[in-house]
């Protein structure tokens, strides 16, 4: 399970490929770990990015190619969820949200990393 998710909030047609996924994750970060999945995995791909203080978010694309999950603390998994909504094209609804909903974030286009906190600390 992850700690937080981004995707879309209803059904929809929207995918991004692994391949596009990953060279845009190594455009963004470098240094970012990736493994491709086992084709019978839920994910296509896993990856952990390294932040500074030693704070790692591991990830993973989901075979769909509409879910992110990610792992690790709320500031560093804001910052992937404004990178996924920066990636996306404007007209996919996406949100940012934990596996309990106990809250749910729009990614509005343009969305900051210190926005999405502010919006997860607000729902506490």
């Amino acid at each position: 399970m992850s700690d937080f998710l981004v995707s879309p909030s209803r059904e929809t047609e929207w995918t991004i490929s692994p391949d596009e996924f990953v060279e845009r994750l190594r455009a963004r970060w470098p240094e970012a770990e990736v493994e491709m999945a086992d084709p019978d995995s839920l994910a296509a791909l896993a990856f952990t990015i390294g932040f500074e203080g030693g704070h790692d978010v591991d990830g993973r694309l989901m075979s769909d190619g509409q879910v992110v999950g990610l792992d690790g603390g709320l500031e560093e998994s804001a910052h992937v969820a404004a990178w996924v909504r920066d990636i996306v094209q404007p007209e996919q609804e996406l949100v940012f949200w934990d596996q309990g909903y106990n809250f749910h974030v729009p990614l509005v286009t343009g969305i900051t990393p210190k926005e999405i906190v502010e919006a997860v600390e607000a729902a506490d």
